[in-house]
């Protein structure tokens, strides 16, 4: 999970300049102030930098970062 968060940050830094707390990761999407195409770059760069694909299934279903990166983290091998 280490990796995952370490990528995660990077990318989060990256397309928004976004950094987040332990709390503010499992808080819903909607109060983090991302809006829906800095969402949809995220979850591009941490497909690609991780080798994954996210379904839009999954993606759909996602309400808080910490869902993101446990998702993220049981996909990466």
């Amino acid at each position: 999970m280490e990796i995952v968060r370490n990528v995660f940050d990077r990318v989060v830094s990256h397309v928004g300049n976004h950094t987040f707390t332990t709390e503010q990761l499992g808080q819903p999407l909607e109060e983090l102030n991302i809006d829906s195409v800095e969402l949809l770059e995220i979850f591009g760069m941490m497909e690609e930098e991780l080798g994954i694909i996210l379904s839009e299934e999954e993606l759909e279903a996602m309400t808080t970062l910490d869902q993101l990166l446990a998702l993220v983290s049981s996909k990466v091998v």
